[in-house]
């Protein structure tokens, strides 16, 4: 393929290759919900469902129809889609009752109620709506204004009125540490009969206060929010139960030696549970909560580095408690139930995805690159999917099961699968035109490394590594278009080497804790699968070209390879690094590093602006000025510390982007500037 804008100008129209695929599925006992634009240069999505008996298909919701579609987005909504790195427009999130008459979601800060059955809508006058959540019997709607829980009745939604006090409080939003570091983005929680609601409430005055302006409307005012630094004040954060026919009451435990609130929810319309964790992260408590007013620690969990903690990871039922647990013994990772590991050690069990009183659904792998569907059933585990797949769970019932399939040379297949009959859901997105050249290396357990070539080429290839080298990520994984625009790189005349080091998932715990308070083993990692390609594939590749790239932890790798490798990493391209690790949040790096006020020489060890080179390879640093996640503070102190150092680089901020950088024009012209530096440095 020619090096001109054509692909890279789809990859940016299209989403980056996502518009048009179907998301977001809801089975309700009416048909199965979901979410999903026109096609792959439309990022706008509508409300579908599909009629599993017909397989039809229909579009209850268009928002670019309604008169609420150009209305402005809330802040708080801007920060929850930032969090959960949501790049769509129009309907992104929505709830749906048990029998699919009623949905509810919010679009651009109004509240929107469908009737499916009489196919009628009503979008009531309330203003700065967030995450509206409805009761299973969809008579009763929750959501949040301006930081207050409002209950909202759906057959008279001009008639709600806020439950939550005036007190300070942001009420039933996940704080910025559940959201962007556990993976948790619902703050409220409907019990089972509808009739009463658990909301988390926060609190952060004590958090240290951060302003981010624009340098590109010098006139415009700052934006000020809050950021727990490492080693700083975390909000105080707490739930609640409201009830139309009690009082509310106070749902406590020792917040001040358990501050982190991965999960909650509800056990039976009497009971709830909380997974709370220890703010080093090496202790977990499984909470059980009586409404009558017991509470009980129904598991203790501890380890030496950290304990892994995401929704994903925790189901309670009214007879069993199943957790996702790293069994060190065994060095696996395993389903528990009640305590006692139920999975193989062979699998890595990667979460839970369904689960009832009878049976539960969850995705594990004993190939780190695949992922495979299993069902336990009576202490019983059947593998339900097979082959070198990726396969995941999109949404699942008593009945049903509604599932995602690829694989390295496959696009992704939709399907509803009941026992009766299976349904392929169409998929509107682009497929990347851009034929895989793809070499997988040879594979141990602790290594995943592959290859993109051009098609055709002649003696070695400079090489471009791009790897994400952080925890709790992976990037080799059976999935072709994930490699798309690796490829395109490869073909502009490179070898790209993508490889996943330690702290990456699918393998096991010791490979993922591995990393603990010494992120400079990515590097290593990264020099090792370089040696290997090099190894098995002789005369392919150039080890007097590599440039690096990456992004985020990618980033900051990039940076460190060109500043302690001068003499490997001719080029680096640094988008959004961590230079200082006491400049990012709490919960993520106190979690791999420990507290920045005990581990003084461990952050020094992983700072980028305690090294001192001499010289450095060509270094370009990239970082979006509206970064709520990664500070433009970072790439800016990098960048002093280089000029002290008298070390030349170039740096490209960019005027109002985000960690995400969503924006299409910047997607295509940055991956053009990123393409152009590699060949000025790398060909030249």
């Amino acid at each position: 393929m020619s090096s001109d804008s054509n692909f890279l100008n789809q990859y940016a129209a299209s989403g980056r290759f996502r518009n048009g695929a179907p998301r977001s599925f809801s089975i309700t006992d009416s048909g199965v919900y979901f979410l999903q634009s026109d096609g792959p240069f439309d990022p706008v999505l509508q409300l579908k469902r599909l009629d599993p008996v017909t397989s039809e298909i229909e579009s209850l919701f268009d928002p670019k129809t309604s008169l609420v579609a150009h209305q402005d987005i809330p802040e708080a909504e801007k920060a929850r889609r930032e969090r959960l790195r949501e790049a769509g427009q129009g309907i992104t999130a929505y709830s749906a009752s048990t029998d699919g008459r009623y949905i509810t979601f919010a679009l651009n800060g109004s509240l929107v109620v469908v009737d499916a059955l009489t196919q009628t809508n009503h979008i009531p006058s309330y203003q700065g709506v967030v995450d509206p959540r409805i009761t299973s019997d969809g008579r009763t709607i929750a959501c949040v204004i301006e930081d207050a829980v409002w209950i909202i009745p759906t057959l008279s939604p001009d008639l709600g009125y806020q439950i939550s006090p005036i007190d300070g409080n942001k009420w039933g939003i996940s704080d910025f540490l559940s959201a962007e570091e556990f993976g948790r983005s619902q703050g409220i929680w409907w019990s089972p009969n509808g009739e009463q609601l658990l909301a988390q409430f926060t609190n952060d005055d004590q958090v240290s206060e951060i302003h981010l302006g624009n340098p590109a409307e010098p006139t415009a005012g700052a934006k000020t929010i809050k950021y727990p630094f490492a080693g700083t004040n975390n909000p105080k954060i707490g739930l609640r139960v409201f009830s139309a026919k009690d009082v509310s009451q106070s749902i406590t435990w020792d917040t001040e030696n358990f501050p982190y609130l991965s999960t909650a929810g509800w056990v039976s319309n009497s009971a709830i549970y909380a997974v709370v964790l220890s703010r080093s992260q090496q202790e977990l408590h499984v909470l059980n909560f009586d409404l009558q007013g017991s509470a009980s620690v129904a598991e203790i969990l501890t380890s030496p580095t950290w304990v892994e903690s995401n929704p994903q990871l925790h189901a309670v039922t009214e007879t069993s408690r199943l957790n996702v647990l790293d069994d060190f013994s065994n060095n696996a990772r395993r389903l528990f139930k009640n305590g006692v590991a139920i999975s193989s050690p062979e699998l890595y069990v990667r979460r839970i995805c369904y689960s009832n009183e009878n049976f539960v659904i969850f995705e594990a792998t004993s190939d780190s690159a695949c992922n495979q569907i299993f069902k336990l059933d009576s202490d019983e585990i059947t593998q339900l999917t097979h082959g070198e797949n990726y396969s995941t769970v999109l949404a699942a019932s008593e009945s049903a099961l509604l599932t995602s399939t690829t694989s390295f040379d496959s696009e992704p297949k939709y399907q509803f699968v009941t026992e009766a009959a299976t349904v392929n859901i169409p998929d509107f997105s682009l497929a990347p035109r851009i034929p895989l050249n793809l070499k997988k290396l040879s594979q141990t357990k602790q290594n995943r490394v592959v290859v993109l070539l051009p098609e055709k080429f002649k003696g070695p290839l400079p090489v471009i590594m791009a790897p994400y080298g952080g925890p709790h990520a992976q990037l080799v994984t059976a999935s072709s278009r994930k490699y798309a625009l690796d490829q395109w790189f490869a073909d502009q005349g490179f070898a790209v080497i993508v490889a996943d080091g330690p702290g990456s998932i699918g393998v096991n715990p010791e490979w993922e804790h591995t990393i603990y308070k010494d992120f400079a083993k990515s590097l290593e990692f990264q020099l090792s699968a370089l040696a290997q390609a090099d190894a098995e594939l002789p005369g392919t590749l150039d080890l007097n070209r590599v440039g690096i790239r990456g992004w985020s932890f990618g980033g900051y790798l990039a940076a460190l390879a060109t500043m302690v490798r001068p003499d490997i990493f001719k080029a680096a391209v640094a988008g959004a690094p961590v230079t200082s690790w006491e400049l990012y949040d709490s919960a993520y790096t106190e979690r791999y590093l420990g507290n920045p006020k005990d581990e003084i020489e461990t952050y020094q060890k992983n700072s980028l602006l305690t090294l001192t080179p001499k010289q450095i390879g060509k270094l370009l640093i990239v970082h979006g000025l509206a970064d709520d996640n990664v500070l433009s503070a970072h790439s800016l102190q990098l960048s002093t510390h280089l000029i002290n150092l008298g070390l030349v680089h170039q740096f490209l901020p960019l005027s109002n982007v985000t960690h995400m950088t969503p924006q299409h024009s910047v997607t295509s012209t940055l991956l053009t500037m990123e393409l152009d530096f590699f060949n000025q440095h790398l060909k030249n």
